[in-house]
């Protein structure tokens, strides 16, 4: 039987990051993913965040999905609102120009680590990551 993966455990580095930005080397892992753009305090996201929630919880995670090679990233965890998350990626922006690294895409990721529906904003944890590159 195929031993199930922690994700908390063996990848602790990209799921419990630190409250200050750093450079991390993200290996190619199955993600359970929701593309979008805009506001995450739209209804809309609400219920496509209960979905994704009821499905990960319902398999845990031994679905079989897409692996992402993200390869070098800058992330950190931000605890807080939704609406906080622009001056985390400030603050993620001007690291990567202060220690010679670019952001390589427009486009992020965010690993909710704490269900909106039963956490309040200012307690929420969010893993926010983008890919980089060194200048």
């Amino acid at each position: 039987m195929e031993r199930q993966v922690d994700y908390k455990k063996d990848f602790k580095a990209l799921y419990q990051p630190k409250e200050q930005p750093e450079i991390v080397d993200v290996p190619a892992i199955p993600f359970l993913m929701l593309d979008g753009e805009g506001d995450p305090n739209r209804d809309e996201f609400v219920l496509e965040m209960q979905a994704l929630y009821s499905l990960s919880y319902a398999v845990k995670m031994s679905v079989k999905s897409e692996s992402v090679p993200d390869g070098p990233s800058c992330q950190m965890m931000h605890t807080g609102s939704f609406d906080d998350e622009p001056a985390s990626f400030a603050r993620m922006e001007d690291f990567c120009r202060e220690t010679g690294w670019i952001r390589s895409s427009p486009t992020h990721c965010e690993i909710y680590l704490s269900d909106p529906r039963k956490t309040e904003p200012a307690r929420l944890k969010t893993v926010l990551r983008f890919p980089v590159e060194k200048r």
